[in-house]
C-alpha cells in the first residue's frame, strides 16, 4: 500500500509567496507502519520550538520527496480507489495537532508531544470515522412545487450522461467535505455543461504517453480548472443559486429578490431560481413575492444522479432558452442531419455536441457502429489505429472526462479445416 500523504499546513514563507497554503506529498514506495512513521516525525520535531515556518521547513528538509501546493486536502476513504493508500498524515501547524487518517478511523495527537518524546500510537484520541457522509439538512415544509418539467431529449441523452460521468469521476470530492474554493470549482462546471460551455479536443494517431500515462483523475487529485466567485449565475432565464446547503440557499435567493437584477429581469412577477449544493438540487419559483420549491432531488450523492435530479436541473438550465434559429437543415429526414453533423466533426461525441447546439439529429445514442463509447478512464499508448478519443475541457483544462469507442473486433479468422490434420506419435518405449 502506498504510504502516506503529509499535509503540513502553513507552509514556511521562502516556499510560496501564498500564506496558510497547503503543502503535500504523497509516497507509492514508502511501505511502512505507522509506529515507524511516527517515530520518524518525532525525530525531526523533538527539541524544536512551536514555530510553524521552522517545523515546515525542517518536515520538507528531512522527508525527501516531491511537494507540492495544493488548495485543499483530499480524503482518499470511502472510495475503491483509495485502498492504494494506508494512511494520510495531516500536520495542522496553527492548531498544533497531527491527525491520523486511516479507512476506518480518524484520530490526533497533540505536536507538543512530539517536540517533547517520540510519538506511539496510544497518544492518539480516535475522533470519528473518516468516511463519515455529509448530511444535507432537508426541507421540512410541504406540499412541494411540482413544473412538470420537460426538456430537449437531446440534452438529456447528451448533458445528462456526462453529469453523471462527472459525478462518478469526481466522487472522492463530491462525497465529502470540501473547502469553498474547490466547491465553487465544481459548481461551474456543471454550470459549464448546462450551458455546453466546453471544448471537445481529440486525441488521435499515434500516441507514446511515456510517463505522462495513468488515471486521469486520480483519488487524491483535484480540479485544476479555475472558476469565478459569483455564487448567483444566469442561466438561460433561471437565477442558479451556488449553496453549501439548502436554508442557506433560500436566505441567498430572498436576499437576490432585493437587488435590481432581479427586480428588472423580467417583465412579469415571476422569478425561477434552483439551487445547487451538488449534492442535491431544488428549484424554486418566486410568484408575487411567494416563494414555492420542489422536492429536493439528490445530484451527486453517495448514490449516482436520480432521473428525477437529472430531469429537473436540464429543465432549469433549458427554461426559456432561445431556439437555435432553423436552417435547411431541420428539414432533412433525421438520419441524413445525423450522417452530416458525422461528416462535419472529428468524433461521435462532437457530432452530438454539435447537435444538441444546432437541435439537428437524434438523441446521442453513445454507441458508434454498433460499439459502445465508453468513458476512458486511464491515458494509455494509442496506435494509428486506435479509435477517436474525445476529452472535455473547461478553458483549456482538461475536466478529467474523455470518451472512446470500443475497438473493432479482431475478424482475422483461420478455417480450421484447411489446416492438415496433427499426427499424433504413437505410444512405446522411451528413448534410451
Amino acid at each position: 500500500m502506498d504510504q502516506p500523504i503529509l499535509a503540513p499546513a502553513p507552509t514556511h514563507h521562502d516556499v510560496s509567496p501564498v500564506w496558510n497554503v497547503l503543502r503535500r506529498c504523497l509516497s507509492k514506495k514508502l511501505n511502512a507502519d505507522d509506529a515507524v512513521f511516527l517515530e520518524r516525525f518525532s525525530r525531526i520535531l523533538i527539541g524544536r520550538d512551536n514555530c510553524p515556518d521552522e517545523i515546515s521547513r525542517a518536515l520538507e528538509k528531512e522527508i525527501e520527496l516531491e511537494w507540492e501546493d495544493v488548495y485543499d486536502f483530499v480524503n482518499p476513504f470511502g472510495d475503491a480507489r483509495g485502498r492504494a493508500f494506508n494512511s494520510v498524515w495531516t500536520f495542522d501547524l496553527d492548531k498544533d495537532v497531527l491527525f491520523l487518517s486511516k479507512h476506518d478511523r480518524l484520530c490526533s495527537a497533540p505536536l507538543s508531544l512530539a517536540r517533547e518524546r517520540i510519538l506511539t500510537l496510544d497518544d492518539f484520541e480516535i475522533l470519528k470515522s473518516p468516511t463519515e457522509a455529509i448530511t444535507e439538512e432537508a426541507l421540512v415544509s410541504a406540499p412541494y412545487w411540482d413544473p412538470q418539467p420537460k426538456f430537449d431529449p437531446r440534452k438529456k441523452a447528451f448533458l445528462g450522461r456526462i453529469l453523471r460521468d462527472f459525478g462518478d469521476t469526481w466522487r472522492h470530492i463530491l462525497q465529502r467535505e470540501v473547502k469553498n474554493v474547490t466547491f465553487m470549482k465544481l459548481a461551474y462546471a456543471v454550470i459549464w455543461i448546462l450551458n455546453l460551455d466546453f471544448t471537445v479536443v481529440e486525441r488521435m494517431g499515434f500516441d507514446h504517453v511515456g510517463g505522462r500515462g495513468g488515471p486521469y483523475v486520480g483519488v487524491a487529485d483535484l480540479p485544476q480548472w479555475d472558476a469565478p466567485n459569483e455564487t448567483t449565475v444566469r442561466v438561460g432565464t433561471c437565477w442558479f443559486v451556488l449553496a453549501r446547503d439548502i436554508p442557506k440557499g433560500m436566505k441567498m435567493i430572498r436576499e437576490h429578490m432585493e437587488t435590481p437584477a432581479a427586480m428588472t429581469d423580467s417583465a412579469t412577477s415571476t422569478a425561477t431560481y434552483a439551487i445547487l449544493t451538488l449534492r442535491q438540487i431544488v428549484c424554486c419559483k418566486v410568484d408575487h413575492g411567494e416563494l414555492v420549491y420542489t422536492r429536493p432531488e439528490p445530484l451527486f450523492s453517495d448514490a449516482p444522479p436520480s432521473d428525477s435530479a437529472i430531469n429537473l436541473i436540464l429543465w432549469a438550465s433549458d427554461l426559456h432558452q432561445a431556439e437555435p434559429k432553423t436552417c435547411r437543415l431541420n428539414y432533412l429526414p433525421i438520419e441524413i442531419q445525423d450522417r452530416i453533423l458525422r461528416q462535419a466533426t472529428a468524433s461521435s461525441v462532437a457530432a452530438a455536441k454539435l447537435g444538441v447546439e444546432l437541435a439537428l439529429g437524434p438523441p446521442f445514442s453513445w454507441t458508434e457502429q454498433g460499439r459502445k463509447i465508453k468513458l476512458e478512464e486511464v491515458r494509455r499508448h494509442r496506435t494509428e489505429t486506435a479509435p477517436v478519443e474525445s476529452q472535455i475541457f473547461f478553458d483549456g483544462v482538461m475536466s478529467g472526462l474523455s470518451y472512446k469507442c470500443e475497438a473493432a473486433p479482431n475478424r482475422f479468422k483461420v478455417d480450421m479445416s484447411s489446416l492438415p490434420a496433427l499426427r499424433r506419435p504413437k505410444a512405446g518405449a522411451p528413448s534410451p
